[in-house]
């Protein structure tokens, strides 16, 4: 733990007793600790979200780039086959 994070937790748990005129120290401790765990652990999940929507994003726009691509060159063999026929079926050919 930083000391500026360290020194943060020290205040606020200054200002947590003083406010809420608790007078048991530990219990005021056990609940700032939890909130603090709570609140790294919901930082840590949204982290771990973050980087699978970027990953779902990267995937996404790779299998949508490779599906163009392909439909792409489908459509230059289907004009190839057009204009010059198919060897084994001649009704392909375009008259001139």
């Amino acid at each position: 733990m930083h000391l500026d994070t360290w020194t943060n937790t020290c205040i606020e748990l200054q200002l947590l007793t003083h406010k809420s005129k608790v007078r048991n120290w530990w219990q005021a401790t056990y609940d700032l600790v939890n909130r603090k765990l709570k609140e790294m652990e919901i930082a840590r999940l949204m982290q771990n979200n973050k980087r699978k929507l970027e990953k779902l994003r990267r995937m996404t726009t790779y299998k949508i780039s490779t599906w163009f691509s392909k439909v792409g060159l489908g459509l230059i063999l289907l004009d190839g086959l057009m204009r010059k026929g198919h060897p084994n079926n001649e009704s392909f050919e375009v008259c001139s």
